[in-house]
């Protein structure tokens, strides 16, 4: 029989314990896994009459699926993980191009928040699919003061894909990257260092238009379903990094509290309609200064027709005809939404970010918010 006292008395004192060592709620987590047996289960059996106990002959050839949750205190729910038959197939914000899996994926995930920042380090922050490599090659071409097409692929420098020796192995300047949200970055070294920050955001509509092509484009991923039953999931945010509702809200709070380290925002539309300008605003915030004709020069190399053209490489874990510039264009979830995906969309991402006042997204070329 369960005791009350007993069980008072020890959440009183880890209460005790959390408090007297300032741990938050956000980080004290809780995990769990259940199991599911891929096996025909017998439910009805012939034996004789007046036998009570039965046992059910299975093939003895099931595989397990185990399952694992987390959450934390505040609520925070880590998507699940997978187990069968010895391999991991991770749901979390992971590597997403090195297609690692179980233990080097995790050492991954956790090592990010201790990350070592050179002094002359940037850092550059994107939700999946809204322009990371797009204003990477911006950036690196300011970087080294020209507008010669950058060989260096983001992927070498991306939190989430290789560890900090392999980084470390890039040579400066760097321009360090991840689609974490804020939680899972390494702010502490961030903010030590005063790290300029860039944080490029994209509408969220035609962010699941790409971020869709973007997964039936890699092979990792194996998957080649119907924009329609892939919608409802993206929304859930059921798959690699969870939702960008979350990531904005996220965002929205630190800037609200004070990020502590300079942050420049961009917004993909913006780039996309008034490169040049934006570019200017860029620069502003880096502190370099260019002249007019190399700004021209980075800006008509920079332009996404062009990046397309120059940027047209296959890469060994895409499947055939992938590209990874697809169309670049502001409001190309048109040709994809039905009405009444929109509609459904709409309605869910206005109950999702409650709250959510600091960014206004651009749906449309013709500069209309929404």
């Amino acid at each position: 029989m369960l005791n009350t006292n007993i069980v008072n008395n020890y959440f009183n004192a880890l209460g005790r314990i959390i408090t007297n060592l300032g741990v938050r709620q956000s980080e004290i987590w809780n995990c769990d896994e259940t199991g599911l047996i891929f096996e025909h289960c017998p439910v009805r059996f012939i034996t004789e009459r007046g036998t009570y106990s039965v046992v059910g002959k299975t093939s003895q050839k099931s595989s397990n699926l185990t399952i694992m949750a987390c959450v934390n205190g505040a609520g925070t729910a880590m998507p699940r993980q997978g187990k069968l038959s010895g391999r991991y197939m991770a749901s979390k914000p992971q590597t997403h191009l090195s297609a690692r899996y179980g233990r080097e994926s995790q050492q991954l995930f956790d090592n990010v928040p201790n990350y070592k920042f050179r002094n002359d380090d940037l850092m550059l922050c994107t939700f999946a699919k809204t322009g990371t490599k797009w204003v990477f090659e911006i950036i690196m071409m300011i970087l080294n003061r020209s507008a010669k097409r950058i060989d260096t692929n983001k992927v070498t420098t991306m939190l989430e894909c290789v560890t900090a020796e392999e980084t470390d192995q890039q040579p400066s300047p760097r321009v360090v990257n991840c689609h974490f949200p804020p939680r899972f970055l390494p702010l502490a070294g961030i903010k030590a260092k005063q790290i300029k920050t860039v944080l490029c955001l994209r509408n969220p509509k035609d962010t699941a238009v790409s971020f869709y092509n973007h997964m039936k484009g890699f092979k990792a991923y194996d998957y080649d379903g119907k924009w329609e039953d892939w919608l409802p999931v993206y929304l859930q945010g059921n798959l690699e990094y969870m939702k960008y509702s979350d990531y904005l809200l996220e965002w929205q709070r630190e800037l609200l509290n004070g990020p502590g380290f300079p942050l420049h925002i961009m917004f993909y539309e913006d780039l996309k309609m008034n490169g040049r300008e934006e570019l200017d605003k860029l620069l502003k915030f880096l502190d370099i200064q260019l002249d007019e004709q190399l700004k021209n020069d980075i800006t008509d190399m920079c332009g996404f027709k062009k990046m397309t053209e120059d940027k047209a490489e296959t890469y060994e874990y895409s499947k055939p005809g992938f590209k990874f510039f697809r169309k670049g264009q502001v409001g190309d979830w048109r040709n994809w939404f039905t009405v009444a995906q929109n509609e459904m969309f709409d309605k869910i991402w206005e109950n999702v970010t409650k709250g959510l006042e600091m960014f206004k997204f651009k749906y449309t070329h013709t500069n209309d918010n929404a």
